[in-house]
């Protein structure tokens, strides 16, 4: 869903997942951390990843690429967890992990040059963007990092607190 552009202008750390090219604003960014791997499988519904310990919390990884639909990411030297700030959740701020391929660059996006998904198409969950940039001539999807946790984390909780317990 595409805010008003002017309120989209901003700074943005470039991501890559496999051959889609994505951003997530720096503000909401509040770590970057080389993937350490799991040492066991995922512990929660896809596409929860598995959980990170840092500064004494628990935070869920979401691996972007299952998140959309995509092959789960391989584990390289560039596999990077970027931990996000959320909103929406009954416990206000929260933060959530996003597994990527890798961590490219910060770019400064104008108003101007930030349109609707819809309008010039990407293949990932237009649901989940806040729009799309043109950035040197390739397509950047802007990242709704509130609606990737609620769909990859909060809803499956909420879902599971929700159903009815078998007498």
């Amino acid at each position: 869903m595409c805010q008003d552009s002017s309120s989209l202008a901003g700074r943005y750390l470039a991501l890559a997942l496999g051959r889609e090219s994505c951003a997530v604003p720096v503000h909401r960014i509040r770590e970057i951390i080389r993937f350490p791997g799991f040492p066991c499988a995922r512990p929660g519904p896809e596409p929860v990843e598995g959980i990170v310990h840092l500064r004494g919390l628990a935070i869920p990884v979401v691996d972007l690429r299952v998140a959309f639909g995509l092959p789960a990411t391989e584990a390289t030297t560039g596999t990077c967890i970027v931990v996000v700030e959320v909103s929406g959740s009954p416990a206000g701020t929260e933060w959530v992990g996003l597994l990527v391929d890798a961590v490219e660059e910060i770019i400064q996006l104008e108003s101007g040059g930030i349109s609707s998904a819809r309008e010039l198409g990407t293949r990932l969950d237009a649901e989940c963007l806040l729009g799309v940039a043109r950035v040197e001539g390739a397509v950047r999807a802007l990242l709704d990092v509130d609606r990737i946790a609620a769909r990859a984390v909060l809803d499956p909780v909420r879902q599971r607190r929700d159903r009815p317990r078998d007498s």
